[in-house]
């Protein structure tokens, strides 16, 4: 779903600033960082980069009165920047960062392939065979660019489909704090009919054309029956095949507690 934004576009603004800034920011030490960017997933990322950027103090042990733990001293401290950065923010934030410079890699490494097409090519015209054709560049690094802000569940709350409005954490020019703003639905939410059993992820907002959206998705469980349930249901004969081939078979299907194993020859169980 979809909406206008109505009120408080100046501190959407000035929010929408920072929260590219320090994108960018976290892009820059993933950049600095590429040889462990291949073993991150998105949590394993989120801790390597909090431990990188974020500045926690050790706490005191009450038995021998000695710190022990926290981060003190990160490589990139992002407080020396923007201090009191929100959390739920800043997770979001790399979680973006990771989800591009994966992609990035992806794309890169694939370029690197055609890259060894281009030298396997030489040799193929030297021995007067045709070159294999490809035309790309290789990727350049992302930036932050016009991405939207995505607000994870400590910066937002009481979102009322009644009354068009909800709460955001923005920057009001001096401090991070909580701020309510209206929504105004567009021609196409309208037409989409929830009500209070449907329940709201992550909401994220864009510009497009120095217009502000509220974008949101909304998602209801229900009680619709696994595949695999429903076709056993059906009481079935076979229910799988694997047409992984081998050497010996051509097929393998499990049959009610048998495996039956197709093969040049013939059929075995």
């Amino acid at each position: 779903m979809r909406r206008f934004i109505t009120g408080s576009p100046e501190m959407i603004r000035r929010t929408e600033e920072i929260y590219r800034a320090v994108l960018g920011f976290y892009l820059d030490v993933i950049h600095d960082n590429l040889d462990k960017l291949p073993e991150w997933d998105r949590n394993s990322g989120t801790r390597a980069l909090e431990k990188l950027t974020v500045r926690t103090e050790p706490r005191m042990n009450r038995k021998t009165g000695k710190p022990f733990g926290g981060n003190p001293n990160p490589p990139y401290p992002i407080d020396a920047v923007w201090p009191k950065f929100p959390a739920y923010l800043r997770r979001a934030i790399i979680s973006k960062a990771i989800g591009m410079a994966k992609s990035w890699h992806s794309n890169y490494q694939r370029c690197r392939k055609k890259e060894r097409i281009q030298d396997r090519n030489e040799r193929r015209v030297a021995e007067g065979k045709k070159p294999i054709l490809f035309d790309e560049h290789p990727p350049k690094y992302p930036a932050a660019g016009n991405v939207g802000i995505t607000f994870y569940k400590g910066d937002f709350k009481n979102l009322s489909l009644k009354t068009n409005t909800i709460q955001l954490k923005v920057w009001d020019g001096s401090d991070w704090r909580f701020i309510t703003v209206e929504v105004e639905s567009t021609s196409h939410s309208r037409k989409l009919y929830l009500d209070d059993s449907w329940e709201m992820t992550v909401p994220t907002i864009y510009e497009k054309e120095g217009i502000f959206y509220l974008v949101t998705a909304f998602e209801k469980k229900s009680n619709v029956m696994k595949f695999a349930d429903y076709y056993r249901s059906k009481n079935p004969k076979v229910l799988a095949v694997d047409l992984n081939l081998g050497r010996k078979n051509r097929a393998v299907a499990p049959w009610w507690g048998r495996t039956v194993r197709f093969t040049k020859s013939g059929t075995s169980a």
